[in-house]
């Protein structure tokens, strides 16, 4: 049976007011959680097909951080524009 899966972005840093939303980086919080989104995945024997996401910044670390986790290759995210 397929799954679909939608996992939010991590938490993602406020500290620059000229940047916009698209080009916000994920803060500390984000860059430690993914990869503990992952590893909870992995514990549910979730293994993705594919992975799509946004193109804001966010949104692609968030994804690429939780592919390297579960060794799902770079070149299967899909980028979507908003």
């Amino acid at each position: 049976m397929k799954q679909l899966l939608l996992i939010r972005h991590g938490k993602s840093d406020w500290d620059f007011p000229g940047r916009s939303d698209h080009d916000r980086p994920l803060n500390d919080r984000g860059e430690r959680d993914a990869p503990k989104v992952a590893a909870a995945l992995q514990q549910r024997g979730a293994r993705p097909d594919r992975i799509v996401t946004s193109t804001a910044m966010r949104a692609r670390t968030t994804a690429a951080m939780i592919a390297e986790e579960m060794s799902f290759a770079p070149e299967g995210i899909i980028e979507v524009n908003d």
